[in-house]
């Protein structure tokens, strides 16, 4: 058995066992974690406090590009803002509001 194969077993297994929400893109299900925590944020030297809703999923999940399409999460639309892969077969999706 590859590493390669090792590594999305394992990570099909995480996401199984930690996720906490199905969110919806393009009308396709996508298993995940989800964490709307805040964030501080530097604007012009002052401090501001946000929420920085992020959903956390297979790479292979996602279609390419996933920039500006609609996730719905919890019955929440979110736009997609842009996804960082972390070279081990899961990504973050960094999302807005919509």
């Amino acid at each position: 058995m590859s590493f390669a194969t090792l590594e999305a077993d394992l990570n099909a297994a995480v996401v199984a066992a930690f996720s906490n929400c199905t969110a919806t893109m393009n009308g396709a299900p996508i298993v995940g974690v989800f964490d709307n925590r805040s964030v501080d944020q530097q604007i012009g030297g002052l401090e501001i406090e946000s929420t920085g809703p992020q959903f956390r999923c297979l790479t292979a999940a996602v279609p390419a590009p996933p920039n500006d399409r609609t996730l719905i999460v919890n019955g929440t639309t979110y736009t997609v803002r842009r996804r960082e892969p972390d070279n081990t077969g899961m990504s973050t999706l960094y999302l807005h509001a919509a």
